[in-house]
């Protein structure tokens, strides 16, 4: 019986790190063979990242072609729908029979691993290896117990400090990349001209939303994004972040509740029904729009991320461009409520003027119908009521 290790991940783009975490897998338990497994994506994926299916195919091969174990597979590519590990892993049994399998997975996966869909099938058809850091703490969860023989901790585990997403901003500012990637994958990445297209063009924000939102609501984006841009130079603010949090602000509104908290539990911020404080799910769309934009589209900028979160809600010690977009929202061109020339007016004065309206009216319909208020909006208006 052959032992038969697998790596996953998007590997947009494929690094040095990942290389050095493959050989270290392969080396420590004797692996005969290491399937790379580039994850399917979304094919919008391809206006952000600049990088297609096949495109990772090939910096894959190129990336891991030094280590003679290592083979890139399509199983994930190929597969119509979503699909699971536990689906891999499957398929992996069917496409290699007789075969001892291995899965690694970083060390930040093992305390939420029983939160993975079929998770004992998991266990049951492959060894799970954790790479572990060597400054890294890591504790069994207490459902794993009973299957500590399925788990293997890997230890001594020096890792190269970058990331994908890191490396994804850097092309996109023309930096130089070099110390992380692989000569041949780089020139490839230059020849192709991939990564290239920065999520910041509002052509790309429209690739991301018009699969996701209504014809009505993406107007209201671009709306938003224009209010936007104009506070921000009335206010100092930069115009192009303005825009950009502007046309992304709606971009889980039409996603369904389970969907919304799907993503905020994968980004490790968790909304969850009932909680103490926890945001009504009118507001929802908010958090799940950042996780979706840092997940899934590749927005780095923690500013734009931000005033995403907070536009529905609002929060103690508001950023400038949290606060424009606060506003934008509900000054856009396409709103029409009774008060909404008022709000105008107020916000060509004073954007904390058009803000601290705004909150009373918020604040004002909620109780009047009975409706849960997120408290950090109670917050924000005790802060800014009398400043």
């Amino acid at each position: 019986m052959g032992r038969l290790g697998i790596f996953g991940g998007s590997f947009c783009p494929p690094h040095l790190g990942h290389r050095r975490a493959a050989v270290f897998f392969a080396n420590a338990l004797r692996l005969d063979r290491v399937l790379i497994i580039p994850a399917a994506r979304p094919p919008l994926k391809k206006a952000l990242w600049g990088a297609c299916a096949d495109d990772r195919m090939e910096l894959c091969s190129l990336t891991f072609s030094g280590d003679s174990r290592a083979w890139i597979s399509d199983i994930e590519l190929r597969r119509a729908g979503p699909g699971f590990t536990a689906d891999t892993l499957r398929q992996v049994g069917r496409d290699y029979p007789g075969q001892e399998l291995f899965l690694l997975v970083g060390a930040d996966q093992l305390a939420k691993f029983d939160q993975w869909k079929d998770w004992r099938k998991i266990l049951k058809a492959c060894v799970l290896v954790v790479l572990r850091r060597n400054d890294a703490a890591l504790e069994m969860p207490e459902a794993l117990e009973p299957f500590r023989d399925r788990v293997v901790l890997l230890e001594g585990f020096t890792p190269l400090e970058v990331s994908s997403t890191e490396l994804r901003a850097r092309l996109l500012a023309g930096e130089d990349v070099s110390p992380w990637m692989e000569p041949a994958a780089l020139a490839y990445i230059k020849e192709k001209g991939l990564f290239t297209v920065p999520p910041e063009t509002r052509g790309a924000c429209r690739a991301i939303l018009e699969p996701l939102l209504t014809e009505k609501r993406l107007a209201h984006c671009e709306r938003v994004a224009d209010a936007a841009m104009e506070l921000a130079r009335r206010c100092g603010a930069d115009p192009h972040k303005a825009m950009l949090a502007g046309m992304l602000h709606d971009a889980a509104k039409n996603m369904p509740p389970h969907r919304q908290l799907e993503l905020c539990e994968r980004y490790g911020k968790p909304l969850k029904k009932g909680r103490t404080g926890a945001p009504p799910q009118s507001v929802w769309h908010a958090f799940a729009g950042e996780a979706f934009l840092a997940l899934d589209c590749g927005v780095t900028d923690p500013d734009v991320l931000s005033a995403v979160r907070w536009h529905t809600t609002g929060h103690p010690g508001m950023t400038l461009l949290e606060e424009i977009i606060f506003v934008a929202d509900l000054i856009s061109a396409d709103r029409c409520y009774p008060d909404v020339g008022r709000v105008r007016a107020l916000a060509a004065g004073s954007l904390r003027e058009a803000s601290r309206y705004i909150l009373r009216f918020i604040i004002a319909k909620a109780r009047r119908e009975g409706h849960q208020l997120y408290p950090a909006s109670l917050d924000w208006y005790e802060e800014i009521k009398k400043a």
